[in-house]
């Protein structure tokens, strides 16, 4: 079979995949939402029109056909959110942001706090490993890393990852070295689309952070930062993403079933609504919550500790990295204070913050003066 017919034929099993998914979106959605095949499958047309994925198509509650014409138009896809970001972030300054070694080496040049490496991993075009450097020598260059690497808890990352994919704690100095080694490995086989790795010594929530949501995992905060022409940066939007227990990441992309996403105000950094994945097995819509799911602790009106040390450190990062003029960052608040853990260049949108369609207006204004 010549090259042509394996990729008609690749191409139209791809489509037949997405047609299997919109039959079952559209009938599990007439049965959570009501409505008939018909009016949920217009619905589905209209929306998929405006580029939602199915992802958010489902998240967002866009198949509840109750939901107006208007109330839809207020929302914006990631994929059309990605075509307005790129008219304030120039493409060609792309890896200063999602090569988290070009990120951290700006970080440092500035002075600005970040995460930082103490070894990298290669698995292309061979297995090879640094620390501190230095190339490791040797036939086993991960069990050489681990033997060497001083005792303490680790975070292993790819390079230009996101959504938390590839990210796997782990531990030098209590365990046998070559179980530790063997773990890594079969860790980098299972997600060999990532050639390039670091490894960072595990940041430490502050014990403020702790005492509201009581996970080991990172508990980052989203701030949305915009330039202006007269060089004042803006905050556009901001969250603080809460852990599970048991999760190892704080996104909702994760395995940890209780991550919340507490919508924040930039006014005063007051945390306005929460959020949780919804508790429908085909996961229509997020649900609010007012107490953590762990502690009960009530969430809403609380600010997460350092909010104007965070704020500061915003704001100053965003001058950094300028030409790009719209990032989101992921701060950290640790012992030592605020740390950068990454730029967003393409940030995904916040469609549960009503603050949103007020942030698309002004960007599209912004974006209008460029284009003027």
């Amino acid at each position: 079979m010549n090259f042509r017919i394996q990729s008609f034929w690749h191409r139209l099993g791809a489509i037949a995949g997405k047609v299997r998914l919109a039959a079952e979106m559209i009938g599990q959605a007439r049965k959570h939402y009501g409505g008939s095949y018909y009016s949920v499958g217009l619905r589905f047309l209209d929306v998929y029109a405006k580029h939602f994925s199915p992802s958010e198509i489902v998240e967002l509650d866009l198949l509840d056909v109750s939901k107006s014409r208007g109330e839809i138009d207020e929302l914006i896809s990631k994929e059309n959110m990605v075509r307005l970001q790129r008219t304030f972030n120039p493409v060609e300054l792309t890896n200063q942001t999602e090569n988290k070694l070009d990120f951290e080496r700006l970080c440092a040049e500035a002075g600005l706090p970040s995460a930082r490496s103490v070894a990298t991993v290669e698995t292309r075009p061979r297995l090879s490993a640094s620390l501190n450097g230095e190339e490791l020598a040797g036939g086993d260059v991960i069990n050489a890393l681990v033997t060497r690497l001083p005792p303490g808890a680790y975070v292993i990352k790819p390079r230009d990852g996101a959504l938390g994919r590839g990210v796997r704690v782990f531990s030098c100095g209590a365990t046998e070295p070559k179980r530790v080694g063997d773990t890594l490995k079969e860790h980098l086989d299972r997600h060999g689309d990532f050639a390039s790795w670091l490894v960072q010594p595990k940041l430490i929530n502050h014990e403020d952070v702790t005492l509201i949501s009581p996970s080991p995992a990172l508990q980052t905060v989203r701030l949305v930062t915009y330039v202006d022409g007269n060089r004042d940066v803006r905050i556009l939007l901001a969250g603080w993403r809460l852990a599970d227990e048991k999760a190892e990441f704080d996104n909702f992309s994760g395995t940890g079933k209780n991550n919340v996403f507490c919508v924040i105000d930039p006014a005063d950094g007051s945390m306005r609504k929460c959020f949780m994945k919804s508790r429908h097995p085909f996961g229509f819509g997020l649900r609010e919550v007012v107490r953590h799911p762990v502690t009960g602790q009530i969430l809403t009106g609380l600010q997460p500790p350092m909010w104007q040390d965070i704020v500061t450190l915003g704001r100053k990062a965003a001058l950094v990295f300028l030409p790009s003029k719209c990032l989101g960052w992921d701060i950290a608040m640790t012992s030592a204070g605020p740390v950068l853990i990454e730029a967003n260049r393409y940030w995904d949108p916040h469609n549960e913050d009503t603050d949103m369609r007020r942030v698309l207006g002004y960007l599209r204004a912004e974006n209008g003066k460029v284009d003027s």
